[in-house]
């Protein structure tokens, strides 16, 4: 899992927003991308806070990594 970060313009204003993003190897060996959670516009500080958040969830074994 991984934060990522979108960047777009409205109104002459620069915005950035945030999500968690997984990546997923699906069954023909390739990897797709899925959002997770949609964080939209952070602080710093609160970015600095998710990048240390994320745990995965192996479903397969059942285990936190």
């Amino acid at each position: 899992m991984f934060l990522r970060r979108y960047k777009r313009k409205k109104n002459g204003k620069r915005h950035e927003n945030l999500s968690i993003v997984e990546n997923r190897r699906v069954a023909n060996g390739t990897t797709v991308q899925r959002t997770v959670l949609y964080l939209g516009e952070i602080t710093a500080t609160q970015e600095d806070t998710w990048r240390k958040t994320p745990e995965v969830f192996d479903e397969d074994t059942g285990k936190q990594q």
